[in-house]
C-alpha cells in the first residue's frame, strides 16, 4: 500500500530548499545537486494497491526513464475504481515540489449507476495534502448506460475542466449531449445552491437531471416545451 505522503518523502531528496522572497531577490538560482542532474536510469515498477487524492488504485504497471531532472513514464496501466487507467506521467524534479503531467484514459469506471470513459490531462504539484490545492485537469467524459426509473439513457457527454484555484467554481461543464434510443439532446450545466443541474432539449421532449458527484445520485424530471 502506497499513498501521496509516502511519494512526496521518497522525492524530497530530490527537491530544492524553499526560499523565501528576500532569499530568492538575492540568490542566485542553486544547481541541482550532482548524483540528481547526472542520474540515468531506466526500469519498471509495480505497485499493489496506491492510494492517491482520494481514488484507489490496484496493480499499477510502469515502464520508466529517469534522465536527471526529468522522470518519464511513458506507459502506466492501473485498475482504478473498478475501471481499466492507461496513460503516460512525467515527473519534472529539482523544484521546491515535483510537478506532475498526466494524460490518460480511463474505460469501464463506476460511478454510481454509469460506468465512465474518459480522455483527459492533468497537472498538479507533489503528492500529499499539496496536490488537491494545486490539481488541474481538462477531458472528454462519457456516462454509459446510466438508469432514470422508466427512462434509460445510452449514455451522456461532456467537456470539463478543473482548477481547484478557481474555488467554489473550479469544476466547469459544457458541451453537454444525451442519447436516448432514437434520440439525441443537447444541454447546458448550472449550478442551484449544493447540486448540479444539467438541462436537455431534443427535438419531442425536455428533461433535467438534477444531483451531486459526491456522492452520486441524480434524479431525472420531464420539462414542458
Amino acid at each position: 500500500q502506497v499513498d501521496g505522503e509516502q511519494l512526496d518523502r521518497f522525492f524530497r531528496p530530490t527537491l530544492r530548499r524553499a526560499m523565501g522572497f528576500i532569499e530568492r531577490a538575492f540568490r542566485s538560482r542553486t544547481s541541482p545537486p550532482a548524483w540528481l542532474s547526472g542520474r540515468r536510469v531506466e526500469g519498471s515498477l509495480r505497485i499493489e494497491a496506491l492510494s492517491l487524492a482520494g481514488l484507489d488504485a490496484a496493480g499499477l504497471a510502469a515502464r520508466f526513464f529517469w534522465d536527471g531532472l526529468r522522470l518519464e513514464i511513458p506507459d502506466l496501466t492501473a485498475v482504478v475504481e473498478g475501471g481499466r487507467f492507461s496513460g503516460r506521467h512525467l515527473l519534472l524534479l529539482g523544484g521546491e515540489t515535483v510537478r506532475n503531467r498526466l494524460d490518460g484514459r480511463v474505460d469501464g469506471l463506476e460511478f454510481g449507476q454509469a460506468l465512465i470513459e474518459s480522455e483527459f490531462s492533468a497537472s498538479w504539484a507533489g503528492f500529499g495534502q499539496q496536490l488537491a490545492g494545486t490539481l488541474e485537469a481538462e477531458g472528454h467524459i462519457t456516462a454509459r448506460t446510466p438508469e432514470f426509473a422508466d427512462q434509460p439513457l445510452k449514455s451522456i457527454q461532456a467537456c470539463v475542466t478543473y482548477d481547484a484555484r478557481r474555488g467554489r467554481g473550479r469544476l466547469q461543464i459544457s458541451c453537454l449531449e444525451a442519447f436516448a434510443p432514437g434520440e439525441a439532446f443537447t444541454g447546458v450545466a448550472s449550478r442551484q445552491d449544493s447540486k448540479w443541474v444539467f438541462d436537455f432539449t431534443g427535438p419531442k421532449r425536455q428533461f433535467r437531471l438534477t444531483g451531486s458527484f459526491s456522492p452520486a445520485e441524480w434524479t431525472m424530471e420531464a420539462r414542458p416545451r
